[in-house]
C-alpha cells in the first residue's frame, strides 16, 4: 500500500535542490531521501559480488560509508519503491523568473525585471531588483505556486495519493 504524500514536503525539496545530489521519494513510506550522485554512481557501477566473502554482498561494507546510508543507496538502486523527484533541470527556475516578470503590471518595473534576467549574473540581478522594489514576498509566493504545480503534476503522473498541506487546511487527492 502506498503512503499518502505530503505536497508541502515535495515542494520544499524542489525549492532546495543542490548540484551533485539527487532526491527520491519512497512511495511506500512517503520518506524523502537525498543522496549524492557520486554514491549512486558508485553503487550502480561497482556492485558487490554476491559471492564476495569479505563483504558477503552487503552494501554496508562499502568503504567509508555509514551502514544506514549505504543500505539506503543500495535500496534506491535496486528497489522499485523509490521515485526520482524532478531535478533542477525539470524545474527551470529561469522560466519561472521570466513568467514572474510578465505578471508585473507596471511597464517600467516589468522592463527592469526583464532586463535584469538577461546575460551572466541574471539570478543575482533578479534578486537585487526584487529587493530594490520590495517584491521579494511576491516572488517567493509566485515561485512556491509554480513549484506546487510542478509537484502536483509529478505526483499525479506517478499516480501517487497526496495531501495538499501547503495551506492550513489540507485537501486529499487520489
Amino acid at each position: 500500500m502506498s503512503a499518502t504524500i505530503s505536497l508541502r514536503s515535495i515542494v520544499g525539496e524542489l525549492s532546495f535542490m543542490m548540484d551533485g545530489f539527487v532526491t527520491y521519494l519512497n512511495k511506500e513510506t512517503g520518506a524523502i531521501v537525498t543522496v549524492s550522485q557520486e554514491d549512486l554512481d558508485y553503487v550502480e557501477n561497482e556492485p558487490i559480488a554476491e559471492d564476495d566473502e569479505e563483504h558477503d554482498g552487503d552494501a554496508r561494507a562499502l568503504p567509508g560509508w555509514e551502514p544506514e546510508a549505504a543500505e539506503e543507496v543500495h535500496a534506491i538502486v535496486t528497489s522499485d519503491d523509490y521515485l526520482k523527484l524532478p531535478s533542477k533541470f525539470d524545474v527551470h527556475e529561469y522560466a519561472i523568473m521570466e513568467e514572474f516578470c510578465y505578471t508585473i503590471g507596471d511597464d517600467d518595473r516589468r522592463f527592469q525585471f526583464l532586463n535584469a534576467i538577461h546575460g551572466s549574473g541574471a539570478f543575482r540581478r533578479f534578486k537585487d531588483t526584487l529587493h530594490y522594489h520590495n517584491m521579494a514576498d511576491d516572488w517567493y509566493r509566485f515561485r512556491d505556486n509554480a513549484l506546487k504545480k510542478i509537484a502536483v503534476e509529478w505526483l499525479e503522473d506517478n499516480s501517487l495519493k497526496y495531501i495538499d498541506d501547503t495551506k492550513e487546511q489540507g485537501t486529499r487527492h487520489q
